[in-house]
């Protein structure tokens, strides 16, 4: 059941397992599955008005800190968005252009075995249909194809020139005050 909606979003999982699974199990799930549907529905409305955040810039803050690149006087989110912001309106990029590192393909594939064995066991009838096993397989590569097992690589990040010049101007060092002879107190 690769059903879309007609403003483009998909149909849960959830609603696939009470729509499909259950049915072919032999269980009648109509009004939880009609439920489900409608909630789908209204979650695809709210997809489009609040479109999907990425946990890539919070992340690149956090290790920008804990790197000593960030001064503790900085609010996480409000340097997340900063961070955003500088990377769409300053360097023309979006978080899809950022470095990752990706699992290997034999991660991948032992990843994969790993869950259609589960999809097997708690689901053996569904398994043994195309959508069981066939999108499941076929669904698990787009995703690779779509780096979503990958995750955001800080460190190639932040040894980059215009990274290091953006927190540069959040760092402690802004924040210490000078100290010379004559605005020293007296004893």
């Amino acid at each position: 059941m690769n059903e879309t909606f007609a403003s483009g979003g998909q149909v849960s999982i959830i609603s696939r397992f009470l729509c499909q699974t259950m049915k072919q199990a032999g269980v009648n799930a109509d009004s939880s599955c009609r439920e489900s549907l409608e909630l789908d529905r209204k979650a695809t409305s709210e997809f489009v008005a609040n479109p999907h955040q990425t946990l890539y810039y919070d992340v690149l803050v956090v290790d920008a800190f804990e790197k000593g690149m960030i001064s503790k006087f900085h609010d996480r989110h409000e340097m997340a968005l900063k961070a955003q912001k500088f990377q769409t309106e300053v360097l023309n990029e979006t978080y899809h252009d950022f470095p990752v590192t990706c699992p290997s393909k034999e991660e991948h594939e032992a990843f994969l075995n790993y869950s259609l064995a589960m999809e097997a066991r708690l689901l053996p009838e569904f398994y043994n249909t195309s959508d069981g096993y066939e999108d499941h397989v076929a669904s698990f590569w787009k995703n690779v194809q779509k780096n979503k097992f990958c995750w955001l690589d800080t460190k190639s990040v932040l040894e980059q020139d215009q990274w290091k010049t953006f927190f540069e101007r959040y760092s402690e060092t802004r924040w210490k005050v000078v100290t010379t002879k004559s605005s020293a107190p007296k004893a």
